[in-house]
């Protein structure tokens, strides 16, 4: 339909986007920065940063309420931690920024981050699980947030300031937006496979469209087996997204450890992408 048009044409505007701003002399996004190691890893640590607290963020409300059972209003507050743990995540950089260089908090960061979730994928299925692990998880990824962004500007010339912030920007516009994307795609296909043989196709649809189909046809063992379908789905999606944040620590070690711009390496390399002046 619409949507299976919109994706071929999508692609085809941003190559074309792509291919112009790599031939102008003064291009409104300096694609050229992606061939600086520390900016471009910079920019992935900040992607896959917002992939996983996005991506995840979404789906919790769903999970306390269709799984855990909570009214709308509970699975608010229950999400309040959640949001603190981000806020306190955010004075981490003043409080240690004296003592630890940038790229040391930004590993542990993530790897704090990446423990929350992996809580959430072997833990079980509890409430204060399924409210610590999202808590510890933004307490961890706030000071990435904060750092990548700096990291990004610092890692670029200044007279290319305004392009390393537009990438920046995108980054994390682009890394939510595909982490909801891509993280509720595998919810959405792990759900389905967890479920057994024969329920009602509006119970596959959603946790809940389970909830409806279980009362109106008054079957308890339909709303457990959609439960417990959900909750193994999300646990998988959870150990994707700390999987992915280990993955950005490595980066951070890897190509951000030596405080050193090299221009002979980088993530991007087969971008093959310009330098522009």
């Amino acid at each position: 339909g619409v949507a299976a048009a919109a994706l071929p044409l999508g692609l085809a505007v941003g190559a074309a986007f792509i291919l112009r701003q790599s031939r102008v002399d003064s291009p409104l996004l300096d694609l050229g920065l992606l061939r600086r190691v520390r900016f471009s890893a910079a920019l992935a640590i900040n992607f896959l940063s917002f992939f996983a607290i996005f991506g995840l963020s979404v789906l919790e409300a769903e999970l306390l309420q269709g799984v855990i059972g909570l009214s709308p209003l509970a699975a608010g507050l229950w999400s309040l931690p959640g949001a603190l743990g981000f806020v306190v995540g955010s004075m981490v950089p003043e409080r240690l920024g004296r003592r630890h260089p940038p790229v040391s908090i930004v590993t542990g960061s993530l790897l704090v981050g990446a423990a929350g979730l992996g809580l959430i994928a072997v833990a079980g299925g509890g409430l204060i699980v399924l409210v610590t692990g999202p808590t510890v998880m933004a307490l961890g990824l706030a000071p990435v947030a904060t750092l990548a962004a700096d990291l990004v500007v610092s890692a670029a010339p200044p007279e290319r300031a305004g392009s390393a912030a537009a990438l920046n920007e995108t980054s994390f516009e682009l890394g939510g937006a595909l982490g909801i994307a891509v993280l509720g795609s595998v919810l959405a296909v792990a759900y389905r496979l967890g479920l057994p043989a024969g329920v009602p196709d509006s119970a596959r649809d959603s946790i809940g469209g389970a909830v409806a189909a279980s009362h109106e046809l008054g079957a308890a063992g339909l709303l457990e087996s959609a439960r417990e379908a959900f909750l193994g789905a999300y646990q998988l999606t959870a150990a994707v997204s700390s999987a992915l944040l280990v993955a950005a620590a490595f980066v951070a070690v890897r190509f951000l450890g030596d405080g050193r711009e090299r221009e002979d390496a980088t993530p991007f390399d087969g971008l093959l992408v310009p330098e522009c002046d």
